[in-house]
């Protein structure tokens, strides 16, 4: 448990969410005229930096329909009755997404029975679809071990699936300085979202609560 290296505050509850420079070592704001003052903080790649952000009226997930890295259709309505993590990375990024697959691998671990009995699914969704095509998708998680679906798409099915979640993707960048909202949706059974978690990584006592109250409660 890492809980004490980690600033928790406040998030106001808005649409924007931060964007972290990975591999850069900087980060940018996004919109910033339209976010609140909480989510127009900067925050670099190199700070252990998080924001919980719990609904205070969940809200409901928004749709998509994209393709995991087997090929297959994947769709908000595949959620159903399930408790699911939902983030957003790139195969080729060389620092930052690493703590989100690290996380996912910690809770395909702590929830080992949940996930293999589909009872929480965890989700990767691309900020890449140049370079993160189903194959790389496949490769990427059979490497790590993982046991989540990493979907992918064409860019305007994504983009359309970056902006209903309120990720912003620069993609006028090479893979090296490739910057991306870093952001994890935990859903709850009814198909809404609870809580998202905005920063650099998630501690991990505090995601393993969350999930466990989520698991524990009924649609």
């Amino acid at each position: 448990m890492r809980h004490d290296l980690y600033r928790i505050v406040p998030f106001l509850i808005g649409g924007g969410c931060l964007l972290v420079g990975c591999g850069a070592g900087d980060a940018t704001e996004a919109s910033a005229s339209e976010l609140n003052p909480v989510e127009a903080a900067l925050v670099h790649a190199n700070e252990p930096f998080i924001n919980r952000d719990e609904l205070l009226v969940p809200k409901a997930a928004p749709p998509f329909a994209l393709t995991d890295q087997n090929g297959g259709p994947v769709t908000n309505e595949d959620l159903a009755g399930k408790v699911a993590l939902i983030g957003f990375v790139f195969t080729s990024c060389p620092d930052i997404c690493r703590n989100i697959t690290a996380t996912y691998l910690d809770m395909q671990d702590e929830f080992a029975d949940d996930v293999d009995e589909d009872d929480l699914e965890l989700i990767l969704i691309t900020t890449d679809p140049e370079r993160d095509t189903t194959e790389q998708a496949k490769k990427y998680t059979e490497g790590l071990g993982g046991k989540w679906a990493f979907l992918t798409g064409t860019a305007d099915e994504l983009d359309k699936v970056w902006n209903s979640y309120h990720v912003t993707v620069d993609q006028h960048v090479d893979a090296e300085k490739s910057k991306h909202s870093w952001m994890v949706v935990l859903i709850d059974r009814s198909s809404k979202i609870r809580i998202r978690y905005v920063g650099q990584d998630v501690p991990r006592d505090i995601l393993t609560a969350d999930v466990r109250s989520m698991l524990e409660q009924k649609p």
